[in-house]
């Protein structure tokens, strides 16, 4: 979906007025950059007949006996099939080392599009499940049988297809990923995997305007027995060409002025000019030589312990006004506005440093902050719990497509969001503008509560590279919330078919969710000495974290950036209301998804 041009403009003259002619070349751009993943959505509905299949070899369709011997000797409950298994290990950890390098806006940006690749595996080998792009039928369906009997609308095909997708992006989308990845995937050994994309493949679509010449792409499936490798291939360059055209800029086509890139073009550039403090309409009158300018969002220093200092730009600030959307209209993405918060800044410090002196003492706030901080590993935990409730393999995959999915979008507006009002962090305030006030507060890693100068203040954790107002944190974490309790009143009639499920859902209800226990097990920064910021000290024990319900998952993940020393008060309450109803829009997506016909 494109932004309309209104909505474009508006945007452009709330937040770029000082910088509308990069955004109005932006949108020119946009428009031209957009159009062929469109253009190419009537292109996409291939309802037609598969062609016959042709050689055809039946351990093409087989998961590897290895895996198999892993998930058999792993001691885990029996709802996790082996099919939940592969995938969570190599999405965990193949994937997400490499993952984790990136900031918060591009990782809910891939996370979302390698679930989109997951869920499209297993659209097209299925007879009436959509593509979770274009909401339309995928590119196209493989037939259900082969010529030698192997069964091609099963959970072992569809996971082979996404392990081939997998392997056909990492290289280009999340490099840093390729060694862990690869590293999961000889474990669990499957055969024939090839990285980097499909030459073949790639002969069926336009690489000029991303969008797939149809007949040929059948001729290729049918060809290749519509194998999980190909099938593979074919979601992989399909959802990479949309990621092309998607807003994000993800391979630096377009200058900071909003030109094509003709030399070097760094990855994820904004093209829409930003620069701190120049979002105008909301200046306000302050003392000292900076005036206004004090209250804008201001590049931190950041340095790496070893010389080394630089000053911070602010991710992605383009997202907000150039990026698609999974499933949000425009209209309901641009009246979702947060309100001015007329922070009193002296009295919000004060308030920031008597939680950080709080945090400074108690180990389990400690070990939230950081929890939280990651949402990769926030979404794996509940994604986790709801495998508990008996999910199918392919229940799983459409509860994680519309997850992430409502992950992205608020994402989205929360970033429009922050880039409008562009709004100072609480260490840049304490810093300069209270540098000689004396604090008794964290004093650093392993100092405990100490008095110190503001112009030694520091969070717990680093100051992410983007403005204070809003809390993407809360916005995602309401989307979670809002999602999984929808997500589970929509399918709870039908949830453990297979009778394993240790739980079960009581509509009009919510569901607990274990992080840390005995049961269940800990990651950092629940075990003992895993903090990453006082490692070998905090926690001093092993701790122990259960969410009773998704409104107190919530609460804890925004709660943990006050704590933490990242946000004034206003961020983080203001995110759930602006943020209300993306999640339950986002349990409809992944219902129609299904396409009318249920799991069958």
């Amino acid at each position: 979906m494109v932004l309309s041009n209104t909505a474009v403009a508006l945007h452009c003259a709330l937040a770029f007025a000082v910088v509308a002619s990069h955004c109005q070349t932006a949108k020119a751009a946009q428009e031209a950059w957009f159009l062929p993943g469109d253009m190419g959505k009537k292109e996409l509905n291939s309802s037609q007949t598969p062609l016959a299949a042709s050689n055809c070899v039946a351990s093409d369709f087989e998961l590897p006996q290895e895996l198999q011997d892993i998930r058999s000797k792993a001691p885990l409950p029996p709802f996790i099939t082996t099919e939940i298994f592969a995938t969570v290990d190599a999405l965990k950890n193949g994937i997400t080392p490499g993952l984790a390098l990136y900031e918060t806006p591009i990782r809910a940006r891939f996370v979302h599009l390698i679930d989109v690749m997951n869920w499209n595996c297993a659209a097209m080998y299925s007879t009436s499940w959509k593509d979770a792009l274009t909401m339309d039928d995928p590119l196209l369906r493989a037939p259900s049988t082969t010529t030698t009997g192997s069964s091609l609308h099963s959970s072992p095909t569809r996971l082979l297809c996404m392990v081939h997708a997998w392997a056909a992006i990492v290289n280009e989308w999340i490099p840093e990923a390729q060694p862990t990845l690869s590293a999961v995937l000889r474990t669990h050994g499957y055969k024939n995997v090839e990285y980097g994309f499909n030459d073949e493949v790639d002969a069926a679509f336009d690489i000029a305007t991303g969008v797939p010449i149809l007949e040929v792409l059948g001729q290729v499936a049918a060809s290749n027995c519509y194998s999980p490798k190909i099938m593979g291939a074919i979601v992989a360059r399909q959802v990479t060409e949309y990621g092309r055209r998607d807003g994000y800029n993800m391979y630096g086509d377009l200058n900071r002025d909003g030109t094509p890139c003709e030399g070097r073009c760094p990855r994820f550039t904004d093209p829409t000019g930003y620069r701190p403090g120049q979002a105008k309409g909301k200046e306000k009158k302050g003392k000292g030589k900076k005036g206004a300018q004090k209250f804008r969002w201001q590049p931190m220093l950041e340095e790496n312990g070893r010389g080394y200092f630089s000053r911070q730009e602010h991710v992605t600030p383009h997202i907000g006004t150039l990026a698609k959307h999974a499933f949000l209209t425009d209209n309901d993405f641009q009246r979702r506005v947060a309100p001015k918060p007329n922070y009193d800044y002296d009295k919000e410090s004060l308030t920031v440093s008597e939680r950080l002196k709080a945090t400074a003492t108690d180990d389990l706030k400690k070990a939230k902050i950081e929890f939280f901080d990651n949402k990769i590993m926030v979404t794996f935990a509940v994604i986790a719990t709801a495998a508990s409730y008996g999910t199918s393999f392919e229940q799983l995959l459409n509860f994680v497509v519309g997850i992430t999915a409502s992950e992205y979008e608020s994402v989205l507006v929360a970033w429009k969001e922050k880039v409008f009002h562009d709004l100072v962090r609480p260490t840049t305030w304490i810093q300069e503008e209270m540098s000689n006030v004396e604090f008794e507060t964290y004093g650093g890693p392993n100092q405990g509560v100490k008095t110190i100068k503001g112009k030694n203040f520091d969070a717990w954790i680093r100051i992410m590279p983007h403005s204070e107002y809003v809390s993407g944190s809360g916005c995602i974490c309401q989307a979670i919330k809002d999602f999984t309790e929808m997500w589970f009143e929509l399918t709870d009639s039908t949830l453990n078919a297979s009778g394993l499920g240790l739980n079960t859902f009581t509509p009009g209800g919510s569901i607990a969710i274990p992080i840390a226990t005995d049961i269940t097990g800990r990651e950092a920064p629940f075990v003992a000495g895993s903090s990453r910021t006082e490692p070998g000290v905090t926690p001093a024990a092993d701790l122990t974290l259960v969410e009773p319900n998704l409104t107190s998952l919530r609460d804890s993940c925004g709660e943990s950036r006050l704590d933490g020393g990242m946000h004034f008060s206003q961020s983080i309450a203001a995110t759930y209301e602006l943020c209300e109803g993306i999640g339950t829009q986002g349990a409809d997506y992944a219902m129609d998804l299904l396409g009318g016909a249920g799991w069958g």
